[in-house]
């Protein structure tokens, strides 16, 4: 990690330095006048912070193909059974749906396929009250050591939600957020515009 800048020297050298991290992270500082290297102290940034910039949260469900009317149609990928156009079309926005059948499919980008229960793409079960899904570079979610390490954030006025998913369209400072099965769990829902703390990332 390098820095150059550097603030406020006094009259007797000393100066200020910003340094940019994101996420949680222990690190060493020295510095190098002339080819001579400086004293190195270790150094861990405060991790509950307010981002500077809101975020924008828009919600996203399991589809519930008793919501929908309409003709049933074959869908690519499922050979055994057809569904609702409607229904097809809004497993294709939310990434998941459960069928009249009570069987969950999912929409992976060319098809669909049936899958156990609605899971994130950190591997959890999506979870109304706690999954987000966001884009990792602002918000972090990664896997270190082959173990995931998701941030939990406070949302104002929503409360706190761990990362554990991403969606195509959620990119930069834009929050999704997980409210269960069907259209009902959105009826009283609009799209707006949010302070966020990081918390942790465990």
């Amino acid at each position: 990690m390098n820095s150059n800048k550097i603030t406020g020297i006094n009259s007797s050298g000393e100066g200020f330095i910003e340094i940019d991290v994101r996420g949680p992270k222990s690190y060493t500082l020295y510095s190098t006048v002339d080819g001579i290297r400086s004293n190195q102290i270790s150094a861990t940034q405060r991790v509950s912070a307010y981002y500077q910039n809101l975020f924008h949260c828009t919600a996203y469900i399991v589809a519930l193909e008793s919501d929908y009317t309409g003709a049933k149609v074959t869908a690519s990928g499922i050979t055994d059974a057809k569904f609702k156009s409607d229904f097809l079309a809004a497993v294709r926005m939310n990434g998941t749906g459960k069928a009249d059948s009570g069987k969950y499919i999912r929409w992976n980008g060319s098809g669909y396929s049936y899958i156990d229960k609605p899971t994130t793409a950190t591997g959890t079960e999506a979870t109304a009250g706690r999954t987000i899904a966001v884009e990792s570079y602002y918000i972090p979610m990664a896997k270190v050591g082959g173990r995931w390490k998701r941030a939990t954030v406070n949302i104002s006025g929503i409360g706190n939600r761990v990362a554990e998913d991403v969606r195509g369209r959620i990119v930069g400072y834009k929050i999704d957020i997980f409210m269960g099965l069907g259209k009902n769990t959105i009826k009283t829902w609009n799209n707006v515009d949010k302070t966020v703390r990081l918390i942790s990332v465990n």
